[in-house]
């Protein structure tokens, strides 16, 4: 950055936009007049679908005085940055969105984890408790499928997709010699 585009005092100017921001762009400027800054935070504010008429016209219900000020808003625009510092805002809001639907993801990534936990206790236990005269050959073999997949997720060996060449996808086959009759 030049001295130049830092200003003679260093305050931020409305010639520093860059890719990475040192400042919310969508603030008021200091070179910015109070009206001016009014006008493009009503044309900010109306939201992603904005357009310069339709903010004016949300602004003032008088069409003279609405063309009069479309005008005067044009010339703003176009000296203070305003479709830059608009998409900047929409950007900044966007990642704030994000970044709350990380934490909720996380939080229940949390919930489930515990859920499962709790779970797999009770299975713990349960399994503990029993013999192997309870245990028929379909239960086996339900239990170790579904230990090793719940081992595989746990890992993050199973992501998904699911296609017909997917190792994911392929059964694993188990055959009980004579000496698991009856159990």
């Amino acid at each position: 950055m030049t001295d130049e585009d830092k200003g003679s005092t260093g305050t931020r100017q409305s010639s520093r936009y860059g890719e990475l921001l040192p400042f919310e762009s969508w603030e008021k400027l200091d070179e910015e007049s109070s009206a001016a800054f009014a006008a493009f935070s009503a044309y900010r504010d109306y939201g992603p679908e904005r357009n310069m008429r339709k903010a004016v016209e949300a602004a003032e219900s008088d069409p003279h005085k609405a063309a009069r000020r479309y005008r005067v808003w044009r010339l703003w625009s176009m000296q203070h940055k305003w479709l830059r510092r608009a998409a900047d805002y929409d950007k900044y809001c966007d990642r704030l969105k994000l970044a709350e639907r990380r934490k909720v993801l996380e939080n229940l990534e949390e919930k489930q984890g515990k859920i499962v936990a709790g779970m797999l206790d009770l299975t713990d236990k349960k399994v503990a408790l029993m013999t192997p005269e309870d245990l028929s050959p379909t239960m086996a073999v339900e239990f170790l499928d579904a230990a090793t997949r719940t081992k595989r997720e746990l890992a993050g060996l199973d992501r998904g997709g699911g296609g017909k060449d997917d190792p994911q996808e392929s059964q694993a086959q188990i055959t009980f010699g004579p000496d698991f009759e009856g159990l």
